[in-house]
């Protein structure tokens, strides 16, 4: 009961941060990219 509670909460964290690298692969690169049209 306990390792079953366990695991599900692992892989809730394991979805969270997949989606998280997700959100990052897809905004890091816009937003790098804006900063640098706006300092030039």
């Amino acid at each position: 009961m306990i390792f079953s509670t366990k695991e599900s909460t692992f892989n809730k964290y394991e979805k969270y941060d997949f989606t998280l690298h997700n959100w990052l692969t897809y905004w890091y690169p816009q937003i790098c990219n804006y900063l640098d049209l706006d300092s030039q």
